[in-house]
């Protein structure tokens, strides 16, 4: 039996118990560096983290760019890397380095759209989320068509998150703060074995990392 060895995007998470004082200067986004470096081998297009303030009336921060790792964090540039981490400084967040199996990224410009995490943005908190993929959908042309005929959404690029976002956004409309996430995967939308690293921002309640399967049902799980 011989099989093509596959690289997909390397997607991170990270969520820290104990005050960010006992951390290094950046919390969660100083541990997604060190795993994104060490994941620089899944994606080399772009390279992107989310953090979640520790500030409630702060919402998601969203920080991704064109090339590697060490660039995304200005690794060469003290001043430059103290700066940004303390803008990302918290206790929670999510990374991702891209090795682009959709999308149409050449241009600097549209890489930088296609990067990830993708971030939809609410002005209810609880409806607010980040999102990073890591795999490919067989059947994102019917997705995509769903989306735009029955939910009238407009899908901005090619990349198969940014469908799986806008899916987790029409099952999040009876979300109520609170009440625990149930993330449903099923059968018709053909998702397959994949890597994901989700989290909201309600107090930090809800944070996933997880495989999935064609048909799952993953819980949010709090603290």
């Amino acid at each position: 039996m011989s099989e093509n060895v596959q690289h997909n995007c390397g997607v991170a998470a990270i969520y820290l118990k104990k005050p960010l004082s006992e951390y290094p200067l950046g919390g969660s986004a100083y541990y997604l560096q060190l795993m994104l470096q060490h994941m620089q081998n899944r994606g080399r297009l772009s390279a992107g983290v989310v953090t979640c303030s520790d500030n409630p009336y702060s919402g998601l921060r969203r920080h991704v760019e064109p090339g590697l790792v060490h660039q995304l964090f200005r690794l060469s540039q003290y001043e430059q890397y103290s700066s940004l981490m303390n803008s990302l400084s918290s206790s929670i967040g999510i990374g991702h380095v891209r090795y682009a199996t959709s999308g149409n990224g050449i241009e600097d410009r549209i890489i930088l759209e296609e990067a990830q995490p993708f971030l939809r943005s609410h002005g209810k908190p609880w409806k607010e989320f980040a999102f990073a993929y890591n795999g490919n959908l067989t059947n994102s042309p019917s997705l995509a068509h769903e989306l735009i005929t029955n939910h009238h959404y407009t899908v901005k690029t090619k990349v198969d998150t940014e469908l799986m976002m806008h899916f987790f956004a029409i099952d999040l409309k009876n979300f109520k703060k609170g009440i625990g996430l149930s993330i449903h995967a099923t059968d018709y939308r053909n998702i397959n074995k994949v890597a994901k690293a989700f989290f909201d921002k309600p107090q930090h309640q809800s944070f996933i990392l997880w495989k999935s399967t064609p048909k799952i049902v993953v819980h949010a799980f709090d603290n």
